[in-house]
C-alpha cells in the first residue's frame, strides 16, 4: 500500500530538485564563458541542494568554520564562511527551540548578561548616530557589515553554547576549532597558484606580488601558525609538546613558532610569549624538571642566537623589535619604530575625542565622503604628510580600548569590560573545577584567553574583530564543559540516627561564651 506522506515528500524533493539540478547542469556546460556571477550561482544552488546536510551538520560545520579563512564570494560583501555558518546554526538552532520546548541552551548569566548588554548598547548607538547602512545593498552609508559581522559574530556564541559537545569527543572538535585555521597558509602563494589561482575566490589572497622569503610579511603564515600552536598547547600541554617519549612534538611545535614569526608582527610573538608563559605556570610544569631544562636552552639560544642575530631573516628581526637590548639591523628597527611612532601620533590625534563621545560613540557608520577620504591616500595626509587621518575616519584605531569607548562610548566599554570579567571567571572555574579530562584544555583557553586580553588592552586591537575570538574562545569552553563548573559543596557525613538528630538540635552554648 502506497504511503501518501512519503509520496507527497518524494514528488516535493523531485519538484525541487530536478529544476535546479538543469539549471546547474546549463551553468556547467557553459564553462567556457564561466564568470564570478555563474560560479556563484552554482554556488546557491549547491547550497540549497546541500540543506539537509546542513541541517544534520550544521553544528560541526559551525566549529569547523570558526577560524577558517574561507570567504563565500558570491553573497553580497563577500562575507566570511563562520558568519553565514553562525547565523545558520543560530536559525537552526532558534527553530529546534520553538518546536521542542524540552531543548534549552547551555545558560551562563557571567557571560550571556554583559553580551546582552554589549548588544543593547550596540544597537542605541547604532540608532542615535544614523542607523546602520549597508552599501552594499545600495546604502548611503558605509559600516553596515560591521555591525553586521559582530551582531553574527554574537549569534555564533550562543550557537556554540547551544548544545554541549560529549567528553568522548572533546578533542575532536577541539581540532575542528583550531587546525581549520591552516587554510590561512594558502593566502599568501597566490602568485604561486598557477591554474588555481580559481581557488583564491574562497580564500582570499594577502599577497599578489612577487614572494621573497625572509623579507616579506606572510600575513596568512603567521595566522595559521599561531593557531597550529594553540591546538598543540591545548591537545598536549607543555608537559606532553616537550615529553622525552615523543621528541617530533617538541621538534614540531618550534619549528611551527618559528614560522609564525615570519609575519614580521610583534604582536604575534607577545601573544605566543604571554600564553606559554601563563600556560607553563598553571599547568604546574614550574615545579617539574621542565623549568631548570627550559632556562638552560633559553639562555644556551640567546648566546648563540644574539651574535648572529643581524643575520636572521628580516621578518623574524622585525617581530623581536620591541626588545630594547637585541642588536637588530638598524634599518629593520627604524621601520619598526616608524610603525610604532605611526600608532602613538594617531592615539594622541584620536584622544581629544574621547570626551565627545563618551555618552553616545561615534558609531561604525560613514558616510561616501569619510569613506573616500579614509580610502584615498592623498586625502588622508594632513598638511604635516601625517597619513593616519584615513584611518582614524574609518574607525581604525589599532588600539583596543579606544576603539570601544570611541565608537559605543561608556557604556559599551563597561559592558565589554563586564564580559572580559565573566569570561575570565568562567574559565578560571572550568579550569579549577572542571572534569579532569578537560583540564588541558581549559588550562590553555584560560591562559590564551588572558594573553588575548593583555594585548587588546596594551599592545594592538580592534574591537570588531577581537570580539569575535573573545567570544569563540568563551563558547567552546562552555559547549565542553557544559556552562560554568560550580565548586564541588562539601556535605558532613552523619554517622548515626541519634548523631542526625543532634545536628538538627541547636548546640548548647559555652559557659565561657559571651
Amino acid at each position: 500500500m502506497t504511503n501518501h506522506a512519503t509520496l507527497l515528500r518524494s514528488l516535493v524533493i523531485y519538484g525541487i530538485c530536478l529544476p535546479l539540478a538543469v539549471v546547474l547542469g546549463f551553468l556547467a556546460t557553459n564553462s567556457a564563458n564561466l564568470d564570478v556571477n555563474s560560479i556563484g550561482a552554482i554556488g546557491v544552488i549547491i547550497g540549497i541542494l546541500l540543506i539537509p546536510i546542513l541541517l544534520r551538520f550544521h553544528y560541526f560545520l559551525l566549529v569547523a568554520s570558526w577560524n577558517m579563512s574561507m570567504i563565500l564570494f558570491f553573497l553580497p560583501g563577500r562575507p566570511a564562511f563562520t558568519l553565514a555558518m553562525s547565523a545558520i546554526s543560530f536559525l537552526i538552532f532558534i527553530g529546534h527551540r520553538t518546536l521542542d520546548k524540552r531543548f534549552r541552551f547551555l545558560s551562563v548569566p557571567e557571560i550571556n548578561r554583559p553580551v546582552i548588554a554589549l548588544v543593547l548598547v550596540i544597537l542605541i548607538t547604532a540608532e542615535a548616530t544614523g542607523g546602520m547602512g549597508l552599501r552594499a545593498f545600495g546604502g548611503d552609508v558605509y559600516g553596515g557589515k560591521r555591525y553586521i559581522v559582530m551582531f553574527i559574530g554574537i549569534m555564533g556564541y550562543f550557537a556554540l553554547t547551544a548544545r554541549r559537545i560529549p567528553l568522548n569527543q572533546a578533542h575532536l572538535y577541539l581540532a575542528l576549532f583550531f587546525l581549520p585555521g591552516i587554510t590561512a597558509f594558502a593566502q599568501d602563494f597566490y602568485a604561486m597558484s598557477g591554474p588555481f589561482k580559481y581557488l583564491y575566490l574562497l580564500f582570499p589572497p594577502t599577497l599578489v606580488g612577487a614572494v621573497d622569503f625572509g623579507v616579506t610579511r606572510f600575513v596568512g603564515m603567521s595566522t595559521g601558525a599561531s593557531l597550529i600552536f594553540c591546538y598543540m598547547l591545548a591537545r598536549y600541554g607543555i608537559k606532553g609538546i616537550f615529553s622525552t617519549a615523543k621528541p617530533w612534538r617538541g621538534v614540531f611545535f618550534v619549528l611551527i613558532s618559528v614560522i609564525g614569526l615570519f609575519g614580521g608582527f610583534r604582536s604575534a610573538l607577545i601573544a605566543f610569549i604571554f600564553s606559554f608563559t601563563f600556560h607553563f605556570f598553571l599547568e604546574g610544569a614550574h615545579r617539574t624538571r621542565l623549568f631548570p631544562t627550559f632556562l638552560f636552552i633559553f639562555v644556551s639560544i640567546a648566546a648563540i642566537c644574539l651574535p648572529l642575530m643581524q643575520r636572521l631573516p628580516s621578518t623574524i628581526q622585525r617581530s623581536f623589535a620591541f626588545i630594547p637590548f637585541l642588536p637588530i639591523d638598524p634599518i629593520i628597527k627604524m621601520d619598526a619604530e616608524g610603525s610604532s611612532d605611526w600608532r602613538i601620533r594617531m592615539w594622541k590625534a584620536a584622544w581629544p575625542d574621547v570626551p565627545r563621545y563618551l555618552l553616545i560613540g561615534k558609531g561604525l557608520g560613514m558616510s561616501v565622503q569619510d569613506f573616500n577620504f579614509a580610502v584615498d591616500s592623498n586625502l588622508s595626509k594632513s598638511p604635516t604628510g601625517d597619513d593616519y587621518w584615513g584611518a582614524l575616519a574609518a574607525g581604525d584605531y589599532h588600539n583596543g580600548p579606544l576603539s570601544v569607548i570611541i565608537t559605543f562610548g561608556i557604556w559599551g566599554a563597561l559592558a565589554f569590560l563586564w564580559l572580559l570579567r565573566g569570561g575570565i571567571r568562567v574559565l578560571y572555574y572550568n579550569y579549577k573545577y572542571g572534569d579532569e579530562s578537560l583540564k588541558m584544555i581549559n588550562t590553555f583557553l584560560l591562559s590564551y584567553f588572558m594573553a588575548r586580553v593583555i594585548v587588546f588592552m596594551f599592545v594592538v586591537g580592534g574591537f570588531q574583530n577581537d570580539l569575535t575570538a573573545f567570544l569563540g574562545l568563551l563558547g567552546l569552553s562552555v559547549s565542553l564543559n557544559g556552562g560554568m563548573a560550580r565548586q564541588p559543596q562539601t556535605v558532613p557525613v552523619v554517622s548515626s540516627k541519634a548523631d542526625r538528630l543532634a545536628a538538627l538540635l541547636p548546640q548548647p552554648k559555652s559557659a565561657f561564651s559571651r
